[in-house]
């Protein structure tokens, strides 16, 4: 499978040059991530590509996972608190946890 943009073709040449020894691997370039994953001789195939009539760079493909919709339709909306009612203390509406509680007498 050839190359779709020079940017892949020359990252899998330097893949290509790691894979060869004749290059260092940098710890996490993306060049290295493709040295290690990849076999060599699909490296080689990529890398061999010429670069006549490839892109720069590929355009983004609409109909690819990363890809962003084109219109993702309003904002949710963010769950709203119903309104306290009037005169009612905070501590009375939130539940009380159920095997905590216990009567302490009052003094008098």
């Amino acid at each position: 499978m050839p190359a779709v943009s020079k940017k892949q073709q020359q990252a899998m040449g330097i893949a290509h040059a790691i894979q060869k020894g004749e290059v260092k691997a940098k710890a996490g370039t993306p060049s290295a991530e493709i040295a290690k994953s990849m076999k060599p001789a699909d490296v080689k195939e990529f890398a061999g590509t010429p670069h006549k009539g490839l892109p720069e760079k590929k355009k983004s493909n609409p109909g690819h996972a990363k890809a962003k919709p084109a219109n993702p339709g309003p904002p949710s909306p963010a769950v709203a608190q119903p309104p306290r009612p009037q005169g009612v203390p905070r501590a009375e509406l939130v539940p009380k946890p159920v095997g905590q509680l216990r009567k302490i007498p009052m003094r008098k």
